[in-house]
């Protein structure tokens, strides 16, 4: 019987653990990117002279084309460490550097956001995000085996709207009609609302890796991964949409 509550309590605290882990892992990997997209953004607004567009110089035009190249270049990046981290996740190795240069490249891409919008409203979309980003762990801690269905349709609608955006996109080029702007607009609250469900759904493995006791770096690095993503998607969409309602 002692042996047995021992256990118990020995796998309780290795599920904490596991849960610490994914939650640092993603603590830094937003650091990282928060960190880099207002630090480079603050460099080239003050490089290509943004506060005053009227007169532009060679140096300000030759700033702006480096730091068009940087984000050429962080594109390129990003789908290398996305190889490379499927490639680690698959073998069961260290995935940490892949991960750190992805957090670097998201920051590359968010600091084009910083370059154009308030602070206030980045601080209150990050705000807004953490919140919603909480209600979904908390959702699937609630829900148990239920929040699987949530990635079932979450995926299916993730999907579909690609598949729609994508025919959308064919008949804009072709026929400019307006009406096409108003479906994209109702395509991008789709993917929202199918990644809200996919974060559920992410929240809910890692929920059920923890609790089997048998996570360990690579898995903690993986969940970690995967949530860190659908966090920046949430944002950059919540981002877009207090943006356009200030405008």
């Amino acid at each position: 019987m002692n042996n047995q509550v021992i256990f118990e309590s020995s796998n309780v605290t290795s599920s904490k653990s596991f849960v610490a882990k994914v939650f640092l892992y993603i603590g830094l990997g937003l650091l990282i990117t928060f960190g880099v997209a207002f630090g480079l953004g603050a460099l080239f607004t003050q490089l290509i002279g943004l506060g005053n567009l009227d007169i532009l110089t060679d140096l300000n035009v030759a700033a702006a084309k480096t730091y068009l190249i940087i984000l050429v270049s962080a594109l390129i990046l990003e789908i290398v460490s996305l190889i490379w981290i499927t490639i680690s996740f698959r073998r069961g190795r260290g995935s940490l550097v892949p991960y750190i240069i992805y957090t670097i490249v998201m920051g590359i891409f968010i600091s084009a956001f910083t370059m154009f919008i308030d602070f206030w409203i980045i601080a209150s979309s990050f705000g807004i995000t953490s919140l919603v980003f909480g209600a979904m762990g908390l959702a699937a801690y609630l829900l148990g085996d239920k929040a699987k269905w949530f990635g079932i349709v979450g995926f299916g609608l993730l999907f579909g709207a690609i598949i729609v955006s994508l025919f959308n996109t064919v008949v804009w080029l072709i026929t400019r009609n307006p009406a096409t702007l108003q479906i994209s607009s109702i395509l991008s609250i789709v993917v929202l609302l199918a990644m809200l469900l996919i974060t559920v759904f992410d929240f809910y493995r890692m929920n059920k890796i923890a609790a089997s006791g048998q996570g360990n770096n690579n898995l903690a690095l993986y969940c970690a991964f995967n949530l860190y993503v659908d966090f920046i998607y949430i944002f950059i969409r919540v981002l877009s949409l207090l943006a356009s309602a200030k405008r």
